[in-house]
């Protein structure tokens, strides 16, 4: 009985030291958006970024300003690695070949438009 209550003292302790070292190491100035989140993060050391966002290719990360890389972390979220210091970090979200789909929709209006037209030219003579 002894033992099981000085594992759960030393837990919680050990708890409690680990959520101080994280206090020390703030996010500031957090702003989520429709697609992008930003904040300021002020780190003792080079550290991993972990955003609670599911990972997809779509994210691009910016540290003032720079783009750098995204990884998976913790199997389903989006990571950053962020060096030693003061920095602004944005993660910005574009769905993964909306770009392409909407210049193959513009381009499909396009064509049809002008078939159309030549179409009805056809027709009226």
């Amino acid at each position: 009985m002894d033992i099981k209550y000085k594992l759960e003292s030393q837990a919680k302790t050990i708890y409690a030291q680990a959520i101080n070292n994280l206090r020390e190491e703030s996010l500031r100035e957090l702003v989520v958006d429709t697609n992008s989140v930003q904040c300021v993060v002020d780190l003792n050391r080079k550290k991993m970024l972990c955003a609670a966002v599911p990972y997809s290719g779509g994210w691009t990360a910016y540290i003032d300003g720079n783009k750098t890389e995204t990884y998976r972390v913790n199997d389903m979220f989006v990571g950053i690695e962020v060096p030693e210091g003061e920095h602004d970090i944005v993660l910005k979200y574009v769905t993964p070949g909306i770009k392409t789909g909407i210049a193959i929709s513009t381009l499909s209006v396009v064509i049809i438009v002008v078939y159309l037209g030549f179409m009805r030219k056809k027709q009226m003579k």
